[in-house]
């Protein structure tokens, strides 16, 4: 059974989420969404595995971007 996501994933998506710039649930769920190709109606609908694929793209646009 995959697990679903857990809180410390979700405290790490929200901060994510917005350093990246994505402030609104809307544009949250809609990076979410596109990141792990199906509908997300909310972050707690993640698995662990897909919070953990979406919290390591974002990582590491911000890193990008900050070295820009």
């Amino acid at each position: 059974m995959i697990g679903t996501v857990t809180r410390g994933q979700l405290r790490d998506l929200a901060i994510a989420l917005h350093r990246f710039g994505l402030s609104t649930r809307d544009e949250a769920l809609g990076y979410c969404s596109a990141v792990v190709a199906r509908p997300v109606a909310s972050r707690k609908d993640l698995t662990t595995r897909e919070a953990s694929r979406v919290l390591d793209l974002l990582e590491g646009q911000v890193s990008a971007s900050h070295a820009a």
